[in-house]
């Protein structure tokens, strides 16, 4: 879309422009860097490489570990990721994809952060008022649900890999379901329900009258007309999912979502939420987290990346501050 001399496209169009001709970019929901071997990160690092003005745009720049924060470093042209994987992390263990930030150099890399970027939460964080962007309450309900035990074990599995997740998702379908289901019946607002799979709310639709599902199968016409109908207030519950409506979405009107069938996606969590809870909201943001007993590693796995991502936000700001 040409404006005025700026172009605006998705990622998957940039192979069909020629870069050399823009003197800036900014990349809007730029974590598409965060994978080293994703094929757009190293398109859009080798295609803006000579670039001299650029810009990275994300509330997520390494939802999974400070580590991929190089990405965004080797894009800005400071420093590649294996040159500060090398000054400031340490290889851990026998794991090639592991590393951790080596314990004398964490002040140290996060002035180095500082030194070419910036994360703000609200205004004041480089010392201006905050009047009118105070978010509300973000209150989490975390809903476990046992299941019943399966033949021929003593014990149901308490953990699940990347490997039988979405089978374990068919298996407690129902149980997980139907309580989303109680909670949006029992209420008279607004939710949003994030599933993981068709069949989910397909059995969502039967079971929670009025209610709108869109899916990836659904034409571009119909996702912009529902999706832009739930912010408009033309119905009161929809159902989808996080990889089509977690991004780039204006939600105020609605500070209810359930997350039926939770995943280990932290980046996925947060988008999806912040589609509530941004600036404008005007209630407390409830979230519901509905698990199974037999999926307790995938809220674990969660918590840990939201610990590790408020140290990393707390001290780029910090560091920022400092530095500035």
């Amino acid at each position: 879309i040409p404006i005025n001399g700026i172009d605006i496209i998705n990622y998957e169009q940039l192979e069909n422009v020629d870069c050399s001709k823009y003197a800036g970019v900014v990349l809007d929901e730029s974590s598409i860097l965060k994978n080293y071997e994703g094929a757009y990160r190293n398109m859009i690092i080798d295609m803006f490489a000579k670039t001299p003005y650029k810009l990275a745009c994300t509330a997520t720049p390494s939802p999974n570990d400070p580590m991929e924060l190089g990405n965004h470093s080797e894009f800005l042209g400071y420093m590649s990721r294996t040159e500060m994987l090398a000054m400031y992390f340490v290889h851990d263990g026998g794991e090639t994809a592991k590393w951790r930030l080596k314990g004398h150099a964490i002040n140290r890399f996060y002035d180095y952060v500082a030194s070419w970027s910036i994360m703000l939460n609200k205004p004041s964080d480089i010392g201006f008022n905050d009047s009118g962007y105070n978010l509300p309450e973000l209150i989490y309900y975390e809903q476990q649900i046992k299941t019943a035990q399966r033949q021929g074990s003593l014990f149901n599995d308490v953990a699940v890999s990347a490997t039988n997740f979405n089978s374990e998702l068919r298996l407690t379908k129902i149980p997980r379901i139907e309580s989303a289901a109680e909670i949006v019946n029992n209420s008279t607002e607004n939710f949003i329900i994030w599933v993981k799979h068709n069949e989910e709310g397909d059995m969502l639709q039967k079971l929670i009258p009025g209610s709108v599902q869109v899916s990836g199968n659904d034409t571009p016409e119909y996702k912009e007309k529902m999706l832009l109908g739930f912010g408009a207030g033309d119905f009161r519950v929809l159902i989808t999912k996080s990889k089509i409506a977690s991004f780039g979405l204006n939600y105020q009107n609605c500070h209810n979502q359930i997350f039926a069938s939770l995943d280990f996606s932290f980046e996925s969590l947060y988008q999806s939420i912040r589609r509530s809870y941004r600036f404008g909201q005007k209630f407390p943001v409830n979230i519901w987290l509905i698990t199974t007993d037999t999926m307790t590693n995938v809220l674990a796995s969660i918590k840990r990346k939201q610990a590790q991502f408020n140290h990393m936000k707390e001290q780029m700001i910090k560091n920022y501050n400092h530095a500035n």
